[in-house]
């Protein structure tokens, strides 16, 4: 679980919401589970109802058997080792699965686009739209910046 004062946390997602978007499949519990409301990413041992979790290392395998998670990113072959009510989402590789899943829960924040009016940018500079830069930043002349650049100050 990411620190709240650095991270901002979307909304919750359902089961189904996020197989989609890692490209797992649920292979436990049936069709009825894919409306589990999921809140937050965790570790196996931290993990509680409501969070989704992943194995992808057998070595790990007691945390697993320990874990209190709503569901689990694994492997095909490591699924069987899954403590009863562990819904599992099957992956080729459970922790790619696990990173997409972490990424939509905590999005990167970028800020608005803007252009300080204490930057020095030459006339000749082309800046692409959706570009952010701060005050006293230097965009010299013929610099062609691309779409969602950031530039800071100096």
């Amino acid at each position: 679980m990411a620190d709240p004062r650095f991270f901002r946390k979307t909304a919750s997602k359902t089961l189904r919401e996020i197989a989609e978007l890692s490209g797992a499949e649920i292979v436990r519990g049936g069709e009825a589970v894919g409306d589990i409301e999921i809140h937050d990413v965790a570790s196996l041992q931290d993990a509680g109802e409501g969070h989704v979790s992943f194995l992808d290392n057998i070595k790990y395998k007691d945390q697993f058997g320990m874990t209190k998670a709503s569901a689990c990113f694994v492997s095909e072959k490591l699924a069987s080792l899954a403590p009863e009510g562990v819904v599992c989402l099957v992956s080729r590789n459970p922790y790619k699965a696990y990173a997409l899943t972490s990424q939509a829960f905590y999005p990167d924040d970028f800020p608005v686009a803007s252009i300080s009016e204490s930057a020095f940018v030459d006339s000749s500079a082309v800046i692409a739209d959706g570009c952010v830069v701060e005050a006293g930043a230097v965009v010299k002349a013929n610099v062609e910046i691309g779409e969602g650049s950031y530039i800071e100050a100096g």
